[in-house]
């Protein structure tokens, strides 16, 4: 199709939208692109900042596979779709990481080279383990080939926005609550070089399965390595929610509900404050799961994991109590109306 100039134009107005609306959300990062090539040229300094970088989102890469190994070994939930699989068994590995941790910094101390030896000793003795969680994430390429092109285009805002987020995360802390309790607390730790309470923190008292995992971070490549590894958290939550929801609905169901989900800006940006939210979600996206699991299989190791993750959640955060209430009252009502023996 042509113009009155005689210059070609495209004939399907959704190509052209899409065009337009992509060109407005990269040419930014364009700007910026150029912005440092002309000011701050290539050099030493530069370099082992982009090494760092890169060092901070391979070792958060690492640590969740590992505990993806872990929860592979533990809860195989072969008949659940392989994205809520990865998505689950990560989360229990960082539950079962979070205690050893704790159990670790209350005995022996809190030692980088001690930390460092957790993840490379779990990835060696669980290696089947950790091939088998990793081939999962091939379910993320089925479901791109199944999508449309809405589907598709939804999926690229997605992963601008978590990429958005991840440059971010991959900078130094700025944010309060990150730097007075969730980040300062792991901070001391290391600092006293074991887990301790700290009379001279208000927060010290409180739920902290997320700074036990931040503690780990931080000693293997500082404070945005925690942030790093919280941005991963929530990569973990978005890509379990896509699966469940292309199972339970369709596939552009699931990528509308990703998106919804990602709208906010506080929300998506939670994932790079060094907050300690996203993985009290990815909890309670576990516990709704497996409950859901047991009403179809009334299986005990579906019951045992929902009481897990709502304890790791609870352990979190207080707030994710409300997990507990709600999924105690279900799981009651699910009982009586079906007649189930209390054994079940």
């Amino acid at each position: 199709m042509y113009n009155s100039f005689g210059r070609r134009t495209l004939k399907n107005p959704r190509t052209r939208n899409l065009i337009l609306g992509l060109s407005a959300i990269l040419w930014p990062f364009l700007i910026l692109m150029l912005y440092f090539i002309y000011h701050k040229p290539f050099g030493p300094e530069l370099a082992g900042s982009v090494g760092a970088a890169f060092w901070r989102f391979l070792v958060g890469l690492v640590f969740i596979a590992t505990a993806g190994a872990i929860g592979q070994r533990i809860a195989p939930l072969e008949d659940l779709p392989r994205l809520v699989r990865l998505s689950i068994q990560a989360a229990l590995g960082l539950g079962a990481y979070a205690l050893a941790i704790l159990i670790v910094g209350m005995t022996i101390g809190v030692y980088a080279w001690l930390l460092a030896l957790i993840p490379i000793a779990v990835g060696v003795l669980l290696r089947r383990s950790l091939l088998k969680w990793l081939r999962q994430a091939t379910a993320l390429r089925d479901l791109w080939r199944e999508s449309d092109s809405f589907g598709r285009t939804i999926a690229v805002l997605c992963a601008l926005l978590l990429l958005n987020a991840l440059t971010v995360a991959l900078a130094p802390p700025l944010k309060f609550d990150a730097l007075v309790s969730h980040l300062a607390l792991p901070q001391a730790y290391l600092d006293a070089g074991r887990i301790q309470y700290f009379p001279w923190h208000v927060m010290s008292g409180m739920p902290q399965n997320a700074e036990m995992l931040f503690t780990w971070a931080i000693a293997m490549g500082g404070l945005p390595a925690a942030t790093v590894l919280g941005w991963w958290i929530g990569v973990l939550a978005v890509i379990g929610l896509l699966g469940y929801f292309s199972q339970k609905l369709n596939v552009r169901a699931a990528w509308v509900g990703t998106a919804a989900l990602l709208a906010g800006f506080s929300l998506v940006m939670l994932t790079a404050w060094g907050y300690v939210d996203w993985l009290a979600l990815l909890f309670g996206f576990c516990v709704l799961v497996l409950l859901d699991r047991w009403q179809r299989k009334l299986d005990l190791l579906s019951l045992l994991l929902a009481g897990a993750f709502t304890g790791l959640a609870v352990g979190t955060k207080y707030t994710s109590g409300v997990l507990a209430l709600g999924a105690a009252v279900a799981l009651a009502w699910h009982i009586w109306k079906r007649r189930i023996p209390w054994q079940a």
